[in-house]
């Protein structure tokens, strides 16, 4: 927190850090105390807590966003940052220079300076930090697919339990064997079956072997 001096202008940014959820639209306020012609407000925003990028020799001189002569340059902008920042046009006239990004990304946490290069004051420039964060993904109420049962209708339970029959008595085929015998006996079809076998029996049934021959009445 910095003494405003009277008179002086100075440029003047919140001392707590400002919290964005991915995704949203933050505002970084920032002010000029005492307001000041509009004349003087040359506005550059700027990430001070990058490091050069090797592969950019000019990446020093890239700033978030740049208000010039009552427009914005994006010549040298950050890229990162491309369509995504504006200034409060009809707040300047109230020396406002808070900033706007739109759709914080990640990487958008960091420390922010304003300042001001045209101010007539040794206090041009202020720091501001965001921080986003970054909210756990609801909880779904859908099962997982695993967890998922699929609904059957009558005919189909009755084909899933007859199989389940089947695929437990596989392996006893005997047992299906006996089973249905039995199943036919009860039906009825078992008198008939009772019945060719006792006809057949019968039919088949070998005569009475011949007694021991007797001894004849003559005797050598």
């Amino acid at each position: 927190c910095f003494l405003l001096v009277s008179g002086v202008p100075q440029v003047v940014c919140s001392s707590q850090p400002i919290v964005a959820s991915l995704g949203d639209d933050v505002i970084l306020p920032c002010h000029v105390e005492p307001p000041v012609e509009e004349e003087q407000l040359t506005v550059e925003w700027w990430r001070i807590d990058l490091p050069p990028d090797p592969r950019d020799p000019r990446s020093l001189d890239r700033y978030v966003h740049r208000y010039h002569d009552n427009q914005d340059e994006e010549d040298m902008k950050m890229p990162v940052y491309a369509g995504r920042t504006e200034l409060l046009r009809e707040e300047l006239k109230h020396c406002n220079v808070s900033l706007k990004i739109i759709n914080v990304k990640p990487s958008d946490g960091g420390l922010y300076r304003c300042f001001l290069p045209r101010l007539n004051s040794w206090r041009r420039s202020a720091d501001i930090r965001l921080v986003v964060v970054i909210q756990e993904s609801r909880m779904t109420t859908q099962k997982p697919r695993s967890q998922q049962t699929t609904p059957m209708n009558k005919e189909t339970h009755i084909g899933v339990t007859v199989s389940s029959v089947g695929l437990l008595l596989s392996d006893r085929r005997g047992m299906i064997a006996a089973v249905v015998l039995f199943i036919f006996l009860i039906l009825g079809g078992g008198g008939t079956l009772v019945q060719t076998q006792v006809s057949t029996t019968r039919r088949f049934k070998p005569t009475s072997p011949p007694g021991p021959v007797g001894h004849s009445e003559c005797e050598l």
